[in-house]
């Protein structure tokens, strides 16, 4: 065993790059990105109607609302199932483009080369595929289901679980084809070219899946949002009725 691992010097690097793309680079980054959207405090992510209704008091006090015309006019944007999805992907897609600023930095002056040009290169080249932010926008649609929709089955290796394999497989591509470029001494254009195809294709099937995703969550929130006014309409009727 040891002998073929000898001889074949690059399995033994290509599995270490997988494993530095999917668990140590994926999964601190996709983890690192949730828990800092978790420690957010923002009206938009904190209000939530029942709670609004059970500790007004509360609320007032944590948010520091002025008036009752400010109190009513957070409870209805509360109501309101998508305008909630809507802040919580942006929320998250923040947190997700400031770490992938702090991370360009990083990548143009340590790895972007000396010159001027070699480090523009590198920022425009990471620029173009947004992974960190496609990634919170995927991880949005597990944390809505767990919070707006109420779905009790999404914890956090779900929520976390799709972006951390496109994350991985990204990374993957790059790493790997940096190794064959050298074991081989191939050269840049074919494993540049095939590098950027294939990455291509990753970031593709990242934003279908999320707008797949995203659009039936639309739907099932709209659907949320229907019966739910349905039924205060119902109740204003019935107290009415009563009066």
């Amino acid at each position: 065993m040891a002998s073929f691992f000898e001889r074949h010097i690059y399995i033994e690097i290509i599995i270490g790059e997988l494993i530095n793309a999917f668990l140590v680079a994926a999964v601190t980054e996709e983890l690192t990105k949730y828990l800092v959207y978790r420690c957010v405090v923002h009206p938009d992510l904190m209000v939530d109607e029942d709670w609004l209704d059970d500790n007004d008091e509360v609320v007032s006090a944590d948010i520091e609302i002025a008036s009752q015309h400010q109190r009513q006019s957070i409870a209805a944007d509360a109501r309101d199932y998508c305008g909630r999805a809507a802040c919580i992907t942006i929320a998250m897609v923040c947190t997700a483009v400031g770490l992938a600023c702090a991370e360009n930095v990083v990548y143009v002056y340590l790895a972007g080369g000396t010159r001027v040009e070699e480090e523009i290169v590198v920022l425009l080249a990471r620029s173009i595929f947004p992974i960190h932010a496609l990634c919170a926008a995927i991880q949005s649609i597990g944390v809505i289901k767990r919070d707006v929709e109420r779905d009790d089955t999404m914890h956090l290796g779900r929520i976390t679980l799709p972006a951390i394999l496109l994350h991985g497989f990204f990374d993957a591509v790059l790493m790997i084809m940096g190794v064959l470029e050298e074991l081989w001494n191939a050269g840049n254009f074919f494993f540049d070219s095939m590098a950027w195809v294939t990455i291509v294709v990753i970031i593709s099937a990242g934003v279908i899946w999320y707008y797949r995703e995203n659009r039936d969550q639309k739907e099932r929130l709209l659907d949320m949002q229907k019966k739910r006014e349905f039924h205060e309409a119902s109740e204003r009727g019935y107290v009415a009725g009563v009066l």
